[in-house]
C-alpha cells in the first residue's frame, strides 16, 4: 500500500513510519521539517503546490497527523490545523483516493470526569487548538458525507 504520513518527523508520525516501512508499505512523508529522504517538505496550507505533489503518485490512504499547537494566533491555528484538513481533503477527491486517517485529539471533549473518553461522550472544546481540531473532524465528516 501506499501511504502519505503528514507530521511525519512528529513523535507519532515519526514512529508510524517506522512501523509502515517495516512492514513493506510504501511511505512518503510530508513535513515542516525535511530530515530524512522519504520525507518531503511542504506547505500543507498552499494547495496549489500540495495538489502538484499528488499528480502522479497514486497514495492509497492518506495519514493526516500534521498540526500545530501554538495558542497565541487562533488565525494560524485556524490555517494550519483546519485549512490543511481542507486541502487534503480537496486533494483526496480530485485524485480518487478514499482512506482518510484523521487523527483529532481528546482536548475536543474538554475536561472530562470519566475515562475512558468515548466517541459519543459530549463535545465541549475549551481552547483553539480544541476547536480546530473539533473543526476538522466536521470538515471530514462533511466530505464524507458528500462524497464518500
Amino acid at each position: 500500500m501506499k501511504i502519505l504520513v503528514t507530521g511525519s518527523t512528529g513523535f507519532i508520525g515519526s514512529n508510524l513510519l517506522k512501523y509502515l516501512i517495516q512492514n513493506n508499505h510504501k511511505v512518503i512523508g510530508i513535513s515542516r521539517n525535511n530530515s530524512k529522504k522519504c520525507i518531503n517538505n511542504l506547505d500543507l496550507r498552499n494547495f496549489r503546490k500540495l495538489n502538484e505533489f499528488f499528480i502522479g503518485r497514486r497514495f492509497d490512504a492518506i495519514i493526516h497527523l500534521a498540526g500545530t499547537i501554538d495558542e497565541k494566533d487562533p488565525f494560524s491555528m485556524f490555517q494550519n490545523n483546519c485549512l490543511t484538513t481542507l486541502n487534503l481533503l480537496k486533494c483526496c477527491k480530485i485524485h480518487g483516493i478514499k482512506k482518510f486517517i484523521f487523527s483529532s485529539s481528546h482536548a475536543v471533549y474538554g475536561k472530562t470526569k470519566l475515562l475512558p473518553i468515548n466517541e459519543n461522550d459530549p463535545v465541549n472544546p475549551l481552547t483553539n487548538y480544541a476547536l480546530s481540531k473539533f473543526i476538522s473532524e466536521n470538515l471530514c465528516k462533511m466530505y464524507f458525507l458528500s462524497y464518500g
